[in-house]
């Protein structure tokens, strides 16, 4: 049989679909040669969505059902995203070293949209912390620290704060050209991004190389400026040590 396509009334969750057969019967036998079928989608999440109930009604008068089924298709995953450093740092919280990022999911098709998904961080495999020496009071950065956000309307993201707090920026700073370390210094940590396919507890990820799976965050701390770069988008600043 052949479909007509069918929609879902957004206010009640009804709908209805009709099934032609494209020819007659053959001899002897019986067929139905339209099926209605109608039912009631409730609570949808994502791609899949409960059926209250489905019935079919057949041509000779009788039916099927009702019967409690689900519905439910391949959960949209977006190909990938990009990066947008915003220029701004977090002088809310006083992480003045922190700059601000924000990400856009890519659409797989015209009009595709993702708001209302949630997103979040991964750490796929341990970074490199190029600042960091033994006996250094500031911890070693090798991870992320597991953030996750609420996609919006226009499929964006924010904000991802990226850098290290001011009293550590300033240590590196200081300690290292005490120590006739280096500078400037550089670390390196790894960030998979995955999005929700059910709830807040089921994740995919998604993307390629620094478009989602897996960005690269670079913190870059010299004697005067502090600079943070998430999948090549990057954003400095001046900073100094003071005593």
């Amino acid at each position: 049989m052949t479909a007509s396509d069918w929609s879902i009334d957004p206010a009640s969750g009804a709908f209805s679909l009709t099934a032609q057969s494209p020819t007659a019967p053959e001899p002897g036998c019986t067929v139905a040669q339209t099926v209605v079928t109608t039912g009631t989608v409730v609570s949808p999440v994502c791609n899949a969505g409960p059926v209250s109930y489905i019935t079919s009604h057949y041509a000779d008068g009788s039916q099927a059902g009702p019967d409690a089924v689900n519905l439910a298709s391949p959960v949209n995953i977006p190909p990938g995203e990009s990066s947008t450093a915003l220029g701004t740092w977090d002088t809310a919280d006083g992480n003045t070293t922190q700059a601000e990022f924000q990400g856009n999911l890519f659409n797989a098709a015209q009009g595709e949209q993702f708001r209302g998904r949630v997103v979040n961080e991964t750490s796929p495999f341990g970074g490199t912390d190029g600042c960091h020496s033994p006996g250094d009071p500031v911890a070693e950065l090798t991870q992320i620290t597991g953030g996750r956000w609420w996609v919006q309307n226009n499929n964006s993201y924010k904000t991802d704060y990226i850098g290290l707090s001011p009293s550590s920026a300033a240590y590196y700073q200081y300690y290292r050209a005490k120590k006739g370390l280096a500078l400037p210094c550089i670390i390196t940590v790894p960030q998979q991004m995955q999005i929700n396919t059910s709830g807040t507890s089921s994740f995919l990820p998604y993307g390629s190389t620094n478009q989602g799976n897996t960005n690269s965050l670079q913190l870059t701390i010299d004697g005067t400026s502090v600079k943070s770069s998430r999948a090549g988008q990057s954003s400095s600043k001046a900073f100094r040590f003071q005593q």
